[in-house]
């Protein structure tokens, strides 16, 4: 029986209540088994990343051997989703089954850490509970893409659990179990290489004063977190958070970070206007915002005076551990599309919410009289944050679901049009995708990205004029956006006009030689120009680039076989078909190569594969098949 103070009276009951409570919060989450992907990364690191579809040691050491797709290191994720594409194939409710049961293991520790920090079964039960059914958690567990964050937290928390088991004891096992579930941490998302120091922050916290042993005691935390923080900072690409981060001053980046402190707290203490997408704080005029100044000031004066008249050891602790958890994304050095998420604070929220359930216990065994109201309060505040759990779920239903909801709460944002009409064209329903373009329009945005997406709609309705002049609008509008060159060279080819193509592919080349896409599109140029020397060439510069691209390996081993050289074709399309082995095109390609050989049987099984996967194979393909065969046999 728990007491008033949350004392434990007989029995150890902890691993029941933390079980308890991650029932609990699973139950408040459980909607998110019936979600779809979402057109926000799930295609690019689930529909069509080859490394997941195929699960083999071969996979498994391509997975654990490379940068994986949008240039990060998260081996463990793309393992996970493997494991989970193996059992479930493309079907969401796997994926999401995963993460909710991943989300209640994470809340089944968090009792556990906070039992260690507050000593308190009551308080450790409160945060977890919080913790658990928080509506900020809600992207993390309903968003498949958000599964570092999941992982990440399920090997940190017992890693945390495991320090101060050493601490406690000394004994090094402890340190070596730390140690292994910092490097399962790491390998599921970079920001685990903070855990240095927060461990640093779990000395002080229990009282190890010998500065030069606990320093010497990380030196191999430290090395790991160097080396995979380097990779993490080289492998990250550009994103709309640099380019907004471009002009602001330093003194406005101190405001940025005490605003983005203040608005994280904010979500956790009312959290009342989630979004999936916070735009950069700028007015009309795209300076920084009044709420920038006020809510960075208001937070770092909160902050220094918590921090000088509570000289509580929790509560500096809790304060640095929500410090150090979300630093990473504090823009210091910037990346990605989004200045501030909900799926940031899933670490970092913990000990926030420790403090906010320690600061009420406190108050209400102080008061004389009042309880049964701060009692009351609670358990309302217990269940609003329940039913906001439960109310933003939906939103993450599906692309069409998730887009509407951020354009209706920013209007002004580009992303959302993007990514409707993106959703829309990939449901085949081009003229409501039509729509949202106009709708991006009216609200008075004309940025390049959009501009360019334009253009593309009316190339692919063979309306070139009309798309040469979207694409045109978009080089004026910046003219540093090289997709667009890239775009209106493609459009000049469709155009008949050689030399402009030319020229545009070449431009592309020059502002981003690193990307590989201008040499495919000159190799299909050539190819149309029957110059099969070059278009292989630009093929073979595009692989140097990228040479896992089973497309690019198909492209040329489809030109080999033009120029009739298919022993080189047979082992690009080898190759392709080892990385994709239901690669329809490769299979189809790799038909021609197998009757040159003289190998019928195998010719017309890789022509059957390639229509099973989905490639449109006419009958005459199996027809002229059979006939080279009768003639193969009658020059025997």
């Amino acid at each position: 029986m728990i007491t008033e103070n949350g004392e434990l009276e007989g029995g150890n009951s902890d691993k029941w209540i933390a079980l308890g409570i991650a029932l609990i919060s699973i139950f408040v989450m459980i909607g998110v088994i019936s979600n779809k992907f979402v057109n926000w990364d799930d295609p690019i690191y689930i529909l069509n990343n080859y490394w997941i579809h195929h699960l083999s040691l071969s996979t498994i050491w391509e997975i654990f051997s490379h940068i994986q797709v949008n240039g990060s290191y998260v081996p463990l994720v793309h393992l996970s989703w493997a494991i989970d594409y193996w059992i479930w194939g493309p079907k969401p409710f796997g994926f999401h089954l995963t993460n909710l049961l991943i989300h209640g293991i994470v809340v089944y520790f968090v009792y556990q850490f906070i039992l260690q920090l507050a000593g308190n079964r009551l308080i450790a039960s409160l945060t977890a509970l919080l913790w658990g059914i928080h509506p900020v958690n809600v992207e993390v567990v309903a968003w498949v893409s958000a599964r570092k964050d999941l992982l990440y937290a399920v090997f940190l928390m017992p890693a945390l659990l495991s320090w101060i088991r050493y601490i406690n004891s000394r004994e090094s096992r402890y340190y070596w179990q730390c140690f292994g579930l910092f490097i399962l941490s790491v390998f599921s998302k970079g920001v685990a290489v903070m855990l240095p120091l927060i461990l640093l922050l779990l000395d002080y916290y229990f009282g190890r004063r010998e500065v030069k042993k606990l320093f010497l005691e990380k030196v191999p935390f430290f090395a790991i977190s160097l080396i995979l923080g380097i990779v993490a900072i080289l492998g990250q690409p550009a994103g709309p958070v640099q380019k907004a981060l471009a002009d602001v001053s330093f003194s406005q980046k101190i405001y940025l970070l005490f605003f983005q402190l203040g608005t994280y707290l904010l979500h956790l203490i009312a959290p009342v206007r989630l979004s999936p997408f916070y735009s950069f704080p700028t007015d009309q005029l795209g300076q920084l915002s009044l709420s920038v100044y006020i809510i960075g000031i208001v937070t770092f004066l909160l902050l220094v005076l918590g921090l000088w008249f509570i000289r509580s050891r929790i509560f500096q602790f809790g304060l640095s551990f929500f410090a150090l958890s979300v630093l990473p994304y504090l823009q210091i050095i910037p990346f990605g599309q989004s200045f501030t998420a909900d799926r940031y604070l899933y670490v970092g929220s913990i000990t926030i919410l420790t403090l906010l359930v320690l600061s009420v216990v406190k108050w209400r065994n102080h008061l004389v009289k009042g309880k049964a109201m701060v009692t009351a309060f609670s358990i309302a505040f217990i269940l609003f944050l329940a039913i906001q759990t439960v109310r933003i779920i939906p939103v993450w239903n599906s692309g069409y679901t998730l887009w509407s909801r951020i354009i209706s709460q920013s209007p002004k944002e580009l992303v959302g049009y993007m990514n409707l009409s993106d959703w829309y064209l990939r449901q085949g329903r081009r003229i409501d995708a039509w729509t949202v373009y106009q709708s991006a329009l009216n609200a008075g945005l004309r940025d390049p990205e959009l501009l360019n997406n334009i253009g593309y709609y009316l190339q692919q309705d063979q309306k070139y004029q009309d798309a040469d002049n979207a694409y045109r609008d978009a080089i004026l509008r910046d003219s540093t956006y090289s997709i667009a060159y890239l775009n209106r060279g493609l459009n000049f080819i469709a155009m008949g006009d050689t030399a402009q193509a030319v020229r545009y592919l070449n431009r592309f080349t020059e502002m981003d030689p690193q990307n590989p896409l201008a040499y495919v599109n000159k190799g299909v140029l050539y190819e149309k120009l029957k110059d099969f020397d070059q278009a292989i060439d630009a093929y073979t510069y595009a692989l140097n680039l990228d040479p896992n691209n089973v497309v690019f390996l198909k492209y040329r081993a489809a030109t080999y076989q033009r120029i009739g050289d298919f022993n080189r074709s047979w082992t690009d399309l080898e190759k392709a078909l080892r990385i994709n082995p239901q690669y329809a095109d490769a299979l189809y390609w790799r038909a021609k190569c197998q009757a040159v050989f003289g190998d019928f049987y195998q010719a017309r099984k890789d022509l059957e594969a390639a229509r099973n996967n989905g490639l449109t194979v006419d009958d005459k393909e199996f027809e002229l098949l059979s006939k080279m065969e009768e003639e193969a046999k009658a020059n025997r």
